[in-house]
C-alpha cells in the first residue's frame, strides 16, 4: 500500500511541474504571437512553399494608343495580408529607371522626338504605371508606397489582394541592433525569374511555376554606410534582384540588391527593411529568434507532460526481526570454514599453474610473438599517404589538393578519379596541361577564390575570383558566368551574366581565355 501512495505521489508532482512550466511559458509566448496574429498571415515551412509568394513586377509605359509596353522588369515579393491590404517589396532601379534607361528605351519604342528638344526633355515628363504578374498575362495595377535609392528598395501598394498568393515573413531578432538572426556559413537561397526582363531583350511574364531556387550560404556579414548587408554566394543577376533572400523556413533575411566589386553577391539586411514598414505602419508577417525559441520550449515541455514517466517502485521492507544467539554462532563458523577452503582452493591452483612444461610456455610465447594485431598493417602496405597542400596568399601556383602531382589547379573538396560512392556529373579536361577534373557536385563553382569555389586556378590573373558555376538540374548540365570580367564562353560564344547556358559532351568551356573540354 505504501508503494503505491509514494508512486501516486511522484506522479501528481511531476504533471504539477509541468503545468507550471507550460502556464510560465504560455504568459511569455503569447503576447507575441497575440500581437503577431492580426497582421501575421501564413507562415512557411520552406523554400519551396516560399516561392508562392514571388511576383514579377513591370514598369510600363502606355502609348497614346493605349498599348503597354514593359520597360523593365524584376522580382518582388509579397507581404502583408488581405484585410489590412498586400504590398510587394522590389528593386528601386526598377520603379525608377535612370534617364539613361528611359531614353532608350522610349526610342526602342517608337516613341516621338521632339526635333527642337535636343535633349529629350519631353521624355522625362512621361510617367511610368506599374503592374504585377497574376498568372499568364494576368496583371493588376500597384501604387508606389515608397523607395529607397540608398537601400536599393520600393515598397508598392497592390490594387487588391492576389487570393492564392502567400505574403512572405520577415525573420529578425527583437531587438533589430541586436544579434542577428542568422549566422556565417548558414545555408540560404535567393529566388527569382529565369531571365532578365527588359524592353530590348526579353518581355516575358512569369508566375509562380516559373521562380528558380538558387541555394547558396552566408559568407560575410557587414555594415556599409550605415547600411547592415549580407554577403553571400548565391548567383544574384537582372533575373532575381529585388528578391528575398531566404532561410531554410523560408523566412526573409534580405532583400538581394546585386553585385559587390564584381564577385560577392549582397542583400540588405531585413532589419532595414523592417524600420521602413514600421514608420509607414504597414502591417506585416513578422517572427522573431525570441518566439522561435519560446515556441520550441513550450513545445518540449508540451512532449514532457506526454511522455509516461518511469516510476520508481520502492520495495517495502520487511519489519526487522532479532536473531537467537545460537543462529549467529552458526554462521559465523560457517563462514570461516568457507574461507578457509576457498583460500586453500586458490593457492593449489596457482601451484599447478607454475608445473605447466617449458615448452608449453615456449610455444605460446612463439604464437605470440607471430600474432598480428588486429588493424596492424591495414595501412601500411600503401604507397603513399595523402597529401595536403597548403596555399600562401601570395603564391601564384596552385596545386592539386587530392594528391603529390604538382599542378596548376586547385580542386576544392573535389573527387577523384578513382573514389567511390561520389555523384558524378562529367568532367573538365583542361586542354592546356590536360588536367582532368571531375564534377562531384550538382553546383560546382570555378574560379580563384580557393574559400569560394570548388574548382581554383590560381595561375591566371585573367580569371575572377568566382568566375563561372556548373550546375545539375533535372538531369541536365549548365553554365552560368558570375559576372566576371573577362567572361566566359561557350564554343566560342560569349554568355551573359547570370543566365545559365545549357552544355553537352564535347562541348568547349573558355573561363576568361583558359579552355576545358566536358565530357560525360
Amino acid at each position: 500500500m505504501r508503494v503505491w501512495i509514494k508512486v501516486f505521489k511522484n506522479k501528481i508532482r511531476s504533471v504539477l511541474i509541468g503545468l507550471v512550466t507550460v502556464v510560465s511559458l504560455s504568459t511569455v509566448i503569447d503576447p507575441f504571437f497575440a500581437m503577431a496574429s492580426e497582421a501575421v498571415g501564413p507562415l512557411t515551412n520552406n523554400s519551396e512553399e516560399a516561392k508562392n509568394g514571388i511576383v514579377q513586377v513591370n514598369s510600363i509605359y502606355t502609348d497614346p494608343a493605349g498599348a503597354k509596353h514593359i520597360v523593365l522588369g524584376s522580382t518582388g515579393f509579397i507581404i502583408g495580408n488581405s484585410e489590412s491590404g498586400e504590398y510587394v517589396i522590389t528593386l528601386a532601379d526598377t520603379i525608377a529607371p535612370s534617364k539613361e534607361v528611359r531614353d532608350d528605351a522610349f526610342m526602342s519604342l517608337g516613341v516621338e522626338i521632339d526635333e527642337e528638344d535636343p535633349g529629350n526633355t519631353e521624355w522625362d515628363k512621361i510617367n511610368l504605371s506599374y503592374q504585377v504578374v497574376v498568372e499568364g498575362d494576368v496583371t493588376i495595377g500597384a501604387q508606389v508606397v515608397t523607395m529607397s535609392r540608398e537601400l536599393g528598395i520600393a515598397v508598392l501598394e497592390l490594387e487588391q489582394p492576389i487570393f492564392n498568393r502567400t505574403p512572405l515573413t520577415i525573420l529578425s531578432s527583437e531587438d533589430l541592433n541586436s544579434e542577428k538572426p542568422y549566422k556565417l556559413t548558414e545555408s540560404v537561397c535567393s529566388l527569382g525569374f529565369p531571365k532578365e526582363v527588359r524592353y530590348n531583350s526579353n518581355v516575358a511574364m512569369y508566375d509562380e511555376d516559373d521562380v528558380a531556387i538558387l541555394p547558396g550560404n552566408i559568407t560575410n556579414i557587414k555594415t556599409y554606410h550605415d547600411i547592415h548587408v549580407i554577403e553571400h554566394d548565391c548567383v544574384i543577376g537582372g533575373n532575381n534582384k529585388g528578391g528575398p533572400l531566404i532561410n531554410d523556413k523560408g523566412y526573409v533575411i534580405g532583400v538581394n540588391c546585386g553585385i559587390k566589386d564584381g564577385e560577392y553577391y549582397c542583400a540588405v539586411d531585413s532589419a532595414e527593411l523592417i524600420k521602413v514598414l514600421d514608420a509607414l505602419g504597414i502591417e506585416y508577417s513578422r517572427i522573431t529568434t525570441e518566439e522561435i525559441n519560446a515556441a520550441q520550449e513550450l513545445e518540449k515541455a508540451e512532449d514532457k507532460i506526454a511522455e509516461p514517466e518511469e516510476t520508481e517502485v520502492v520495495p517495502v521492507e520487511p519489519e526487522k526481526q532479532s536473531l537467537p544467539l545460537w543462529i549467529w554462532i552458526v554462521l559465523i563458523v560457517l563462514g570461516t570454514v568457507v574461507s578457509a577452503l576457498l583460500i586453500t582452493l586458490i593457492i593449489v591452483l596457482a601451484k599447478v599453474g607454475d608445473k605447466k612444461p617449458d615448452k608449453e610456455k615456449k610455444v605460446k610465447k612463439e604464437k605470440k610473438k607471430d600474432e598480428i594485431p588486429d588493424g596492424a598493417g591495414r595501412y601500411g602496405d600503401q604507397a603513399e599517404r595523402r597529401k595536403v597542400v597548403t596555399f600562401s596568399p601570395e603564391s601564384t601556383d596552385t596545386s592539386i589538393l587530392s594528391g603529390g602531382n604538382d599542378g596548376s589547379t586547385t580542386v576544392l573538396g573535389g573527387a577523384t578519379a578513382g573514389s567511390s560512392n561520389t555523384a558524378y556529373y562529367g568532367n573538365l579536361l583542361r586542354r592546356k596541361n590536360g588536367e582532368n577534373h571531375i564534377i562531384d557536385k550538382p553546383h560546382y563553382t570555378i574560379g580563384k577564390d580557393s574559400l569560394h569555389v570548388e574548382l581554383c586556378i590560381k595561375d591566371n590573373s585573367a580569371i575572377s575570383r568566382q568566375h563561372a558555376v556548373i550546375e545539375a538540374k533535372e538531369g541536365r548540365m549548365y553554365i552560368t558566368d558570375l559576372g566576371s570580367t573577362n567572361g566566359t564562353f561557350l564554343n566560342g560564344v560569349r554568355i551573359a551574366g547570370g543566365e545559365p547556358k545549357e552544355i553537352s559532351y564535347g562541348d568547349t568551356i573558355t573561363i576568361a581565355d583558359e579552355e576545358f573540354s566536358y565530357r560525360r
